[in-house]
């Protein structure tokens, strides 16, 4: 999860991994940014989320928006996970993000 100015705010990623948590935050509001100001381009708002396919499985990105706080979601899914199931999981952990988060502003 990262700001969506691009600051990571928390990972699951394991230490050892060659994955930068910065960097993946970054590209992640970035993604975010640039579909949402697509969908608004081809007149398909609101925009809700962003899907990537790969051979690897599936990036699913979604703003998180309560108050003045906005932060993006990115969850990372086996390419045995079907679009409907990825898009429903992160789906619910965004808004069990948000009950969090209702507490707190």
């Amino acid at each position: 999860m990262s700001t969506s100015d691009g600051y990571v705010l928390c990972n699951t990623i394991a230490p050892d991994s060659a994955i930068s948590a910065e960097r993946l935050a970054a590209m992640s509001a970035s993604f975010c940014g640039i579909s949402n100001g697509l969908t608004e381009q081809a007149e398909k708002q609101p925009f809700t989320g962003c899907l990537i396919e790969t051979e690897k499985g599936l990036l699913v990105c979604r703003p998180i928006q309560h108050a003045a706080l906005e932060v993006v979601l990115l969850g990372s899914f086996s390419p045995e996970t079907n679009h409907g199931v990825a898009m429903w999981t992160l789906n619910n952990v965004a808004r069990d993000i948000l009950e969090i988060l209702k507490h707190y502003n």
